[in-house]
């Protein structure tokens, strides 16, 4: 991907409008921009770490067209243990993947306990409750989130 491109997008998730807002919205020296434009791309590891601490999807980021395929090898080891099916184990794998990601948006420490109890609560109604704002809001709020992120 060119770096026009990932700008682009990376300017799209920030809400920033310029170069130096998005390189503060990730947490880089401005200084950077030059050497990404001279190599016309951005070190993927610093891009992936950023993505991963905002608790966005690599797959949405990399690739916004195409649905990508969860290898089962590599699912998270909550997941794992619900359900015999593939249909139950593809509800646990998003189930985990939505309450990771809420629990890195507003930076509620990541226990085994709270994930599986989440991942619980999340299956009770296929995530029914995980679509709502205000539901969210509250929950991350009894859960310690910082009040700077609700």
């Amino acid at each position: 991907m060119s770096l026009a491109s990932l700008m682009e997008r990376l300017g799209k998730i920030s809400g920033e409008r310029n170069v130096a807002g998005i390189m503060r919205w990730m947490g880089v020296s401005p200084s950077s921009y030059g050497n990404w434009r001279r190599r016309d791309t951005i070190p993927y590891k610093a891009l992936v770490e950023v993505l991963l601490e905002k608790g966005i999807s690599l797959d949405v980021f990399f690739s916004p067209q195409q649905p990508l395929a969860i290898p089962s090898e590599l699912v998270l080891g909550e997941a794992q243990s619900y359900g015999k099916t593939d249909a139950a184990k593809a509800d646990a794998i998003e189930a985990t993947q939505q309450v990771t990601a809420f629990m890195a948006r507003h930076k509620v420490e990541k226990t085994d306990g709270l994930v599986r109890f989440l991942v619980d609560l999340w299956l009770l109604d296929g995530g029914l409750w995980f679509s709502q704002p205000e539901t969210q809001a509250t929950l991350a709020k009894h859960l310690g989130a910082d009040s700077d992120l609700l």
